[in-house]
């Protein structure tokens, strides 16, 4: 079973409606490539890649309390501007009566300063602050999620998850461009028992977009969705991660015992900190398999393949699949294909799962 840290692109599924594939090339070669982190000195994470698509990628340690580790991974057409792009993650704090007021995003507690905002109403902030093509984007649609937000926010055991597809449009280099930024966030607040709450809000999957040309991101989606599925951790940066959360959490509580008023309260209430860190890991560690069946009801334009140990999703259209020894995955609708035949290495065919 695949370890996914990316198994809420099922939140792009959900709302993908039947996809013509007619267009598609009758053979797709998804290519397994690693990540390297140099200060891990070690392979962070493997992913699959378009043949002919170029991957660009950056492993990077924070403070932070929940996110110890960020990829800033991006899968792109060298010409089509189609592209799949990871987003940092971070987790926010804001407390009412805090006797200091930091700027918003200033590192408080391992975590950025941040009043509690909805997954559109924090991409709108997000934009303003932008430094790239997407400081000029406009949001075109939204498109709530509850039913993802719900099963999601199980795993993060937050109170109140809100999860969001939200559209935007912009220009770069004289093209329009449609982007769909896929957000969830768990929310969970706590007296600090001096007439103030704190709150944390983070989010519960790892923030996503998939890019195309204006008109054409609904019919790219099922193939960079097969990107976005494949993403996996390995077990040499999980081992590193936890030992960075440890560390965090030592570093937070020492940083609660300067402010005495506050911290008493915090930590006999840190209940729900805990619960953010752990729902996190459970959420990347959550075999994809699994969760693709509890969504199969909303999976449009993709479909799960299985080896009898990994499972891929793939753009649907395909009349077989195939996979070798080094996790790469052909999809072909050529008559009597066989990549035993044309390919290096032993290939098996894949079957679809149930």
């Amino acid at each position: 079973m695949t370890r996914s840290v990316l198994a809420a692109t099922l939140m792009a599924t959900a709302t993908i409606a039947n996809l013509a594939s007619a267009a598609e090339p009758k053979t797709l070669t998804l290519e397994k490539q690693e990540i390297h982190d140099k200060a891990l000195g070690a392979t962070a994470a493997t992913i699959l890649k378009p043949k002919g698509w170029n991957l660009e990628s950056k492993v990077t340690w924070t403070p932070h309390l929940i996110h110890q580790v960020n990829f800033v991974v991006t899968v792109s057409h060298p010409t089509s501007g189609e592209r799949f792009q990871t987003i940092p993650l971070a987790s926010f704090v804001y407390i009412d009566n805090f006797p200091m007021r930091p700027n918003t995003f200033d590192t408080v507690y391992s975590g950025l300063w941040c009043e509690p905002k909805s997954p559109v109403e924090f991409t709108k902030l997000a934009l303003k602050k932008s430094t790239t093509a997407t400081k000029n984007a406009k949001i075109i649609d939204t498109t709530d999620l509850p039913d993802v937000a719900k099963q999601y926010g199980k795993l993060a055991a937050t109170p109140v998850n809100e999860a969001t597809k939200i559209r935007i449009r912009y220009d770069e280099e004289g093209t329009t461009y449609d982007e769909d930024l896929y957000v969830a966030f768990g929310y969970s607040t706590m007296d600090t028992g001096y007439g103030g709450k704190m709150t944390i809000f983070a989010p519960i999957i790892h923030t996503f977009s998939l890019r195309a040309k204006k008109g054409e991101l609904d019919k790219a989606t099922p193939r960079m969705l097969a990107i976005a599925h494949s993403f996996q951790t390995t077990q040499d940066l999980e081992v590193a991660r936890m030992k960075g959360v440890s560390a965090a959490m030592n570093r937070h509580y020492d940083a609660l015992a300067a402010i005495d008023k506050v911290s008493k309260q915090i930590s006999a209430n840190n209940d729900s900190m805990i619960a953010m860190i752990r729902s996190e890991r459970e959420t990347r560690w959550a075999s994809e398999d699994r969760a693709s069946r509890k969504f199969s009801e909303y999976i449009r334009g993709v479909e799960g393949y299985s080896d009898g140990k990994n499972v891929y999703t793939v753009p649907s259209g395909y009349s077989n699949v195939w996979s070798d020894s080094n996790g790469t995955v052909i999809l072909s609708n050529e008559s009597g294909y066989d990549p035993n035949q044309t390919e290096n290495g032993s290939w098996k065919m894949l079957k679809t799962v149930k």
